[in-house]
């Protein structure tokens, strides 16, 4: 064996030799919510004596191995939460449970333990992590009085959304596609209702959201650009609780209840849009038949079962519906427009803890996700839909040993993707044509095994660094993936650190996008002979620091990432037409880089963060634009977000926010040339000239909230005023292109007329908690 093979294998090896290496003292356990026993997640541990710590998992587990003493004092803290202090001795293993309450601390406590939840801005191994927590969501002023996770992470730097209030999101250039979404691990491919305009992650059964931008863990993959993780509440096992909540377009419940006081607990969680039901009550009858029909609704519901010590099962299920409906009339003709689409995502987890050392968690899942544009204009009809069904299963399996946080395991899955186009055409003679692409990818198989190091080489350098390895089987064509991750900290001082990273990484399954924002008629497609992998390079550097005994948090990161195989439609395709879907496609590569700077304050009566990214993103295509680059439709060159929050008093709150950036880039035409062609006739020719080289004008526009808090009693209330747009800004929406005539042969010119969508828009709302 070669040299440098033997040092590659003793570099993968070193952590597994550590596991059975190593008989050290392990300070192991969980930490709980008092009252609920719901696990606080990025709870913090300090030993005071070591000065070191380490905070808890998406579980509320902890462990840190330490050398032999006589005593530990140790500090467990959690924002929002009175902390508390325990002694031990460290003899023998400790395996402890932590329960703290809410509530407000002493003085002498807020001092000597400030910040210690934020030292993970430094402190960590890992960059490009943003941790939002659904108390930080909902005090955002919120469109419509519905606080949305999807809307909150696109006010964070390097992420974008598509166009006006809409929910999709695009992260440091990327398309839409190349983020991963999970719903507890579940993967979830059409997070919206309303158009984009609402997500399906009622917030009210989630407890926290993770976004990373990059570097993603080694145990998730098969996206280029980000990961999303929305974490659930788990129920509460000591008593029933719930809240429930109406607003202009929604109203939602949710219980939680313990079946078996400690042991076994539910939590059920319903929203529904009435507002259809209501608008058309006050229409007038003349005008209800024309008015569009659209309703959704979602459901989720959540079983936790402590089985033993050492072993907890959860079982989840989600369900939601979306329909459009209405009707089209001109003149004598009339087109009816059908659009449903549907998610459902259920799955189950299975923890169980070996030891103080070793802790596995088998978890499986299987999503459905169907989306269907039907229309009928009488003298023909075409449909398009997209079905996309897996099923997977990962086990994962974590070892805390030494100055080490090992993850290893193995995933895999099994989808069916079929996109489907169909046109009927009735001919003069009533007989009917039948034009369909219908392609069904009954193959697609990934398995995946990872390994991970999170590894604490001193107090002030660390490395994270794993390798994701893959095989994709879809038909007789077969795919590997080698995926590597590093991310390398040094850490200059008590209050600063520098950070670096790299990944490289692969993408299967693919969204063939025909506009700017996610609409009914986007495809999903798995590769193929013809449809390669999709690859990105990326690497990125950043400076951490915190500031004031860490009540500020500031970060700059600067990144570049080269993309592979990018997907496009061809020049002017007919997505209807009868050609294949490999026949629409062309291929081509890109890159992105920019720099991002986010400042953050969580703690105390002011609260909020600014964040800033310059960023470029371009794409190159043989047969687009003469084969030169072009700015990608989402480079937006600049970006700015201020949110400010301030509690006034235990009763009343106010929240402002203000947003501002470069308008999205598209294609127009530069001249419309007209050719006479005998008699008096003619045609028009146009030229569009460089691709998406006109700017919509800049975006931007001021929100604000005002929240006041009722007493809190046996039910504890809170009514919620928003008005979104305050200044009443006419924001890009959508453009429409028009023409006019110059006059006999001289051509016509080019007219482009931007449309805003929503006004300045005030809402209220009221919530319980009982």
């Amino acid at each position: 064996m070669k040299p440098l093979s033997i040092g590659l294998l003793m570099f993968v090896l070193l952590p597994f030799q550590l596991i059975w290496g190593q008989q050290d003292n392990v300070i192991s356990g969980k930490i709980v919510d008092s009252h609920s026993q719901e696990a606080l997640i990025g709870a913090t541990i300090w030993l005071v004596n070591e000065q070191t710590g380490t905070t808890t998992d998406v579980e509320g587990d902890f462990s840190i191995t330490l050398p032999s003493a006589d005593a530990y004092l140790i500090i467990a803290s959690y924002v929002g939460y009175v902390s508390d202090t325990l002694t031990f001795k460290a003899e023998e293993t400790q395996n402890i449970k932590i329960e703290l309450s809410e509530g407000f601390e002493l003085e002498e406590v807020i001092v000597s333990n400030k910040g210690q939840k934020a030292r993970d801005n430094f402190e960590r191994n890992q960059m490009s992590l943003v941790e939002l927590s659904m108390e930080e969501v909902n005090k955002l002023p919120a469109l419509l009085s519905e606080n949305d996770v999807l809307k909150a992470i696109q006010l964070l730097p390097g992420i974008q959304s598509a166009e006006g209030a809409a929910t999709g999101y695009y992260v440091r250039g990327g398309s839409s596609d190349q983020n991963l979404i999970l719903l507890n691990n579940a993967t979830v491919y059409n997070p919206f209702h309303a158009a984009g305009f609402i997500s399906i992650f009622n917030g009210d059964f989630i407890k926290d959201i993770d976004i990373y931008k990059g570097a993603i863990p080694s145990d998730q993959g098969g996206r280029l650009s980000s990961l999303l993780n929305v974490g659930t509440k788990t129920p509460s096992f000591k008593k029933v609780q719930g809240n429930a909540g109406i607003g202009l377009v929604t109203a939602k419940l949710t219980v939680e209840a313990p079946i078996i006081k400690d042991k076994l607990a539910l939590l059920v969680s319903g929203r529904a849009f009435y507002s259809y039901s209501l608008v058309r009550a006050l229409v007038p009858d003349e005008l209800k038949a024309d008015l569009p029909k659209y309703y959704f609704y979602d459901a989720y519901g959540q079983l936790n079962w402590k089985a033993s010590k050492k072993d907890d099962l959860s079982l989840f299920y989600y369900n939601g519906k979306d329909l459009v409906y209405f009707q089209d009339k001109t003149n004598d003709e009339q087109t009816i427009f059908n659009i449903p689409w549907s998610n459902s995502v259920k799955g189950g987890e299975w923890k169980h803890q070996f030891n103080d050392k070793m802790i596995s968690k088998f978890s499986a899942f299987q999503t459905t996700y169907d989306f269907m544009f039907g229309s009928d204009y009488g003298y023909g009809a075409q449909s398009l839909t997209t079905q996309i069904k897996e099923v997977g299963v990962k086990l994962n399996i974590s070892h805390s040993v030494k100055n080490h946080y090992l993850n290893y395991g193995l995933s895999g899955a099994h989808m069916m993707i079929r996109p489907e186009v169909t046109k009927d055409v009735v001919n003069s003679n009533s007989s009917s044509t039948r034009i369909a692409d219908v392609r069904e990818f009954y193959g697609p198989l990934h398995f995946n095994a990872f390994v991970n190091d999170d590894w604490s080489i001193t107090e002030r350098i660390g490395l994270n660094y794993g390798v994701r390895l893959g095989l994709f089987k879809e038909g007789t064509q077969y795919y590997t993936n080698i995926d590597p991750k590093l991310i390398a900290r040094f850490q200059f001082t008590d209050q600063s650190a520098i950070k670096a990273s790299y990944s490289y990484a692969k993408q299967f399954v693919h969204l063939l996008v025909n506009s700017t924002a996610t609409t009914p008629l986007d495809l999903w497609v798995s590769s193929n002979e013809t449809i390669k992998p999709q690859t990105a390079h990326s690497v990125s550097l950043g400076w951490y620091q915190n500031f004031h005994q860490h009540q500020y948090e500031a970060s700059v990161e600067t990144y570049y990432k080269r993309l592979g195989n990018q997907i496009e439609y061809k020049e002017g395709v007919d997505v209807f037409s009868d050609i294949s879907f490999d026949e629409k496609l062309i291929f081509g590569k890109g890159w992105t880089s920019g720099v991002e700077f986010l400042l953050r304050k969580q703690e105390g009566k002011f609260t909020g963060f600014v964040g800033y990214t310059l960023a470029w993103a371009k794409r190159q295509f043989d047969e687009l634009n003469h084969g030169e680059w072009y700015n990608y439709k989402f480079d937006r060159r600049h970006d700015l977000t201020m949110s400010l929050n301030y509690q006034i008093n235990d009763r009343w709150s106010v929240a402002t926010l203000f947003v501002v950036g470069t308008g999205h880039t598209i294609t127009v035409p530069k001249d419309i040339y007209y050719t006479p062609t005998g008699q008096g006739n003619g045609a028009y020719s146009i030229d569009y000239g460089v691709r998406n080289s006109y700017r919509l004008k800049a975006y931007h526009r001021m929100d604000v909230s005002v929240t006041y808090s009722g007493k809190p009693k046996r039910v504890q209330s809170n009514l919620k005023f928003d008005i979104y747009n305050l200044y009443n800004r006419s924001n890009s929406f959508f453009v429409l292109l028009t023409s006019e005539s110059l006059g006999r042969g001289q051509g016509r010119q080019a007219n482009l007329r931007e449309y805003s969508l929503i006004p300045i828009l005030p809402s209220i709302a009221y919530q319980m908690e009982f």
